[in-house]
């Protein structure tokens, strides 16, 4: 089967119009068909992927009562705590800036008084 430029053109627009359809149609349906697998932690190989999670993530927790986005925080902020002296020690190997002791007090207070809800 021969294809000529045109008709070739056609397929192309046909396909870009559709994945533009499914765009639209994964918006609307909150991302809930097609949820995007992470990797170890969090971490994703592709940004697409990552900003995918964040927006499916975000459509969850504007569901959730204050009262359920407090506990979240609350429990947020005592990993953090409980593992201060890692997360910081983490933080200046991985950037080589810094010292280790005033990352700690950096991150303390980033989790202590940061606004919550």
């Amino acid at each position: 089967m021969e294809i000529n430029e045109k008709d070739l053109k056609l397929i192309i627009e046909s396909v870009l119009n559709k994945l533009e359809s499914d765009k639209s149609d994964k918006k609307i349906l909150g991302n809930s068909l097609n949820r995007p697998s992470s990797g170890q932690d969090g971490i994703f190989q592709e940004v697409d992927a990552a900003v995918d999670a964040a927006e499916a993530a975000h459509l969850e927790l504007v569901k959730l009562t204050l009262e359920k986005r407090r506990e979240i925080i609350r429990s947020i902020r005592k990993i953090i705590m409980s593992n201060l002296e890692e997360i910081s020690k983490l933080a200046v190997e991985e950037t080589t800036f810094g010292r280790v002791e005033d990352k700690i007090e950096k991150n303390r207070l980033a989790a202590l008084k940061t606004p919550g809800v």
